[in-house]
């Protein structure tokens, strides 16, 4: 007969080891998904991070853009501004209600950013009307007029600045000199 072998304590024994090593792998298993989680969730911050970078970017260049396009849009508005109040200045010559010589000495020290809305002939002089986007060249304007030889007297009959935009409204009386006058 053959002796008894007492095999229960042996498969107890390889069931606990086996169970030990599934411990062991999930543990592992759930170590790599951790570290896997980890890396995605780090990645998907570093990609966020790059997109709010590049907007950031994309919006600053659009803001440059904008500002251009405004810039732009200003020396093109000034531009036509310039060529509308020659365009009166011409048409002024050609009706022929005023002297060249007066018409010279208003277009000469006419900066860009200053219009004329209105000009009249008075019985002692002229009256002018517009506008200038600020007080210092409304003022360098009137400076330059005064030192010509063709108006002996120059006086600014009223002002009104506008609140937005800083616009001068201006109305000037010009009171030619004798010898200008005279032509």
């Amino acid at each position: 007969m053959s002796p008894a072998l007492n095999l229960l304590d042996w498969r107890s024994l390889r069931r606990v080891q086996a169970q030990q090593r599934l411990r062991r792998q999930l543990q592992l298993s759930l170590l790599a998904a951790l570290f896997l989680l980890l890396l995605l969730y780090g990645g998907l911050q570093l990609l966020s991070e790059r997109q709010g970078r590049q907007q950031a970017q994309l919006r600053k260049q659009l803001q440059q853009q904008e500002q251009q396009l405004q810039a732009h849009y200003r020396h093109a508005e000034q531009a036509r501004r310039w060529r509308l109040q020659l365009q009166q200045i011409e048409a002024l010559r050609r009706q022929r209600e005023l002297p060249d010589l007066w018409l010279e000495a208003l277009e000469q020290s006419l900066p860009p950013t200053l219009r004329w809305s209105e000009l009249q002939q008075t019985a002692d002089g002229l009256l002018l009307k517009g506008q200038a986007q600020d007080a210092a060249q409304l003022g360098d304007y009137l400076q330059a007029l005064q030192q010509s030889a063709v108006f002996a007297q120059v006086q600014l009959q009223a002002q009104q600045s506008e609140a937005q935009g800083g616009l001068q409204r201006f109305v000037l009386f010009l009171q030619p000199s004798p010898l200008a006058a005279g032509l």
